[in-house]
């Protein structure tokens, strides 16, 4: 499922073992592969059932289904994946898992609409989101300190944009959103960041 690439991915621990879900390329579809790497992360093993989510979300029209941001919530995996919908726009859609292998569609964390100002504008949102990303900022336990943070890289019909985040609150299984910023404005050569929490408990993005 992964002949043609592996494209944009995360890396996890899971329970001592370094894991990658990523997007295997084949035949002009992107799926959801996983592999396990050895310590020193200089090999890694594809898992054989391969891709672990077989196809997108049945009813939704898609106009891109790839990318992929992994955390441990309340003892399950979730997972977001980047996607668009035919003549609506962006979408995050969740996924959850006990063992990282079989994930079970929740639906979308939170919808776009490309319709919202045009291509040329510096907070157009795209008709596909790629490379989404969330996590929570703020001090923890400061009442009102904290807000969470959905970013996604805008695309448009093979046309990388630019990168927007949404301000908002995640709860459950929705996101709901307050305002959306542009994370930088040199034009397209901040696209697709990720980010992690390291030790001492910052964001760092790359």
């Amino acid at each position: 499922p992964d002949r043609d690439g592996c494209w944009s991915g995360v890396l996890v621990d899971d329970h001592g073992v370094p894991t990658i879900i990523y997007s295997g390329r084949h035949d002009g579809r992107e799926l959801p592969c996983l592999a396990t790497g050895s310590p020193d992360l200089r090999t890694w093993q594809p898992h054989p059932g391969n891709p672990v989510i077989d196809a997108p979300p049945d009813g939704l029209d898609l106009t891109g289904f790839r990318d992929h941001r992994v955390w441990r919530e309340n003892g399950v995996w979730r997972q977001l994946v980047g996607a668009g919908i035919r003549g609506a726009g962006g979408n995050a859609l969740l996924y959850e898992s006990r063992d990282l292998r079989s994930w079970r569609y929740v639906g979308p964390l939170l919808s776009g609409d490309a319709g919202q100002g045009r291509a040329g504008d510096v907070d157009w949102p795209g008709t596909m989101w790629e490379c989404v990303d969330l996590f929570r900022v703020g001090r923890s336990g400061a009442p009102g300190s904290e807000t969470d943070v959905l970013m996604f890289s805008a695309w448009d019909k093979g046309q990388t944009h630019h990168t927007l985040y949404w301000t908002g609150r995640y709860e459950g299984d929705t996101f709901a959103p307050g305002q959306l910023h542009r994370l930088d404005y040199g034009q397209r050569y901040f696209y697709a960041p990720q980010s992690f929490e390291d030790a001492g408990g910052r964001r760092i993005m790359f």
